[in-house]
């Protein structure tokens, strides 16, 4: 028996214009908790945007788990900011080892995304993750 595969994608706004350096963190998937069989398994995640954006410019994003209330519990997912983004091609991210269960015991998945100035207009990154339902097998 084969498990169902579920998506989420979230997407971003970065800015338009001008936008200074910086970091932020944006939660976007609440995860199922215990009580409702307990987390979920990423089977696959990728991030995109809708611009091309040079390597000196590329924004950084890590898939976060977070608790209830937005801390950082681990860092699940990376796609580091040093190589060019191409518009609209999706770039797989690297599961960190150990991490493609998260547990009931988080309460969200969030997308932190860094980035350097910013001077276009207006810039989009998304981010995409394909799950299933509690601990499964990928």
């Amino acid at each position: 028996m084969s498990q169902e595969v579920f998506s989420a994608n979230a997407v971003i706004p970065l800015g338009a214009g001008t936008v200074a350096a910086g970091t932020f963190l944006v939660p976007f998937l609440a995860l199922p908790g215990t009580a409702q069989g307990g987390g979920i398994t990423l089977t696959k995640v990728w991030y995109s945007t809708n611009k091309a954006i040079a390597a000196g410019s590329a924004p950084s994003a890590e898939l976060l788990s977070l608790t209830t209330t937005g801390g950082t519990v681990a860092i699940v997912c990376t796609k580091l900011g040093s190589a060019a983004w191409t518009a609209g091609t999706p770039i797989v991210g690297t599961l960190v080892s150990g991490q493609g269960y998260v547990p009931g015991t988080a309460g969200y998945l969030g997308v932190k995304i860094g980035h350097e100035n910013l001077a276009a207009s207006e810039t989009y990154i998304t981010v995409g993750v394909n799950y299933m339902l509690g601990r499964g097998s990928v």
